[in-house]
């Protein structure tokens, strides 16, 4: 999933379902003509499965909020069949009610089996989420943290430059789920 859902996940004009099949469009359109009927199956299957909401798979995707079009998303790779997730900043510029549904949808699709991949600047997200985190600074791994050793203290430690001098400047880093 990208970090930038509108410019880079989603195609507005097209319907929920449209923008679901958009990974595996060979499946639906072996022979070049999509089967819509497959497609409606398969998507109404993934809507109920991520909760979103209305459920109206005509809609064009612009009209739902970012917590839907982020869970249609979702829905995508897993009608793809996707068996590894990568999500890129999950909860940018969605509410918090859909947040906490992204986080619980994130959690059910590790317990199923799922490896899952978040990146992400919110230090309490990559804290709720993660199991293991690798922490960047200047793009390479600066440090390896188990669950046991998860605070927000110890990730901005391992990614924040320590300077011998106190003139320096520190910067933002993203910490990988």
């Amino acid at each position: 999933m990208p970090e930038e859902r509108k410019r880079e996940g989603i195609v507005p004009l097209r319907s929920i379902s449209s923008n679901m099949a958009l990974a595996s469009m060979g499946v639906f359109a072996p022979r070049g003509v999509i089967d819509h009927t497959r497609l409606k199956r398969v998507a109404a299957e993934k809507v109920k499965r991520v909760n979103l909401r209305p459920f109206l798979l005509d809609r064009p995707i612009r009209l739902f909020s970012g917590g839907n079009q982020q869970k249609a998303i979702i829905g995508r790779w897993l009608a793809a069949g996707t068996r590894i997730l990568l999500f890129d900043e999950p909860t940018r510029g969605i509410d918090v009610g859909a947040k906490a549904e992204i986080y619980h949808l994130i959690e059910e699709l590790a317990a199923e089996g799922h490896s899952v991949i978040v990146v992400s600047s919110e230090l309490p997200e990559v804290i709720r989420l993660a199991d293991r985190v690798l922490v960047m600074r200047d793009g390479t791994v600066a440090a390896e943290l188990g669950r046991t050793d998860l605070s927000e203290q110890a990730i901005a430690a391992h990614a924040i430059p320590q300077s011998k001098t106190q003139g320096g400047a520190a910067q933002s880093h993203r910490a990988g789920a």
